[in-house]
């Protein structure tokens, strides 16, 4: 189980410094289960809807994969 955080998130939603690291980093771990808090859970929609109307549906998306 691979946790994370908002900060984390928020680089999968919108394109940030790293976001293509990490993305190729859990893509080499895509049989691990990625968990967050419920607490990351608001603080990213929240971020994500100050971004763009787009970025809030991706972050929605994102979420529902999350355990």
């Amino acid at each position: 189980m691979i946790y994370v955080d908002t900060s984390a998130l928020a680089k999968l939603v919108v394109d940030e410094a790293e976001s293509a690291a990490l993305s190729a980093w859990l893509d080499e771990r895509a049989d691990e289960i990625l968990a967050t808090s419920i607490l990351t859970r608001v603080e990213l929609v929240r971020a994500a809807t100050r971004h763009s109307a787009q970025a809030r549906l991706a972050a929605l998306a994102l979420l529902g994969e999350l355990a």
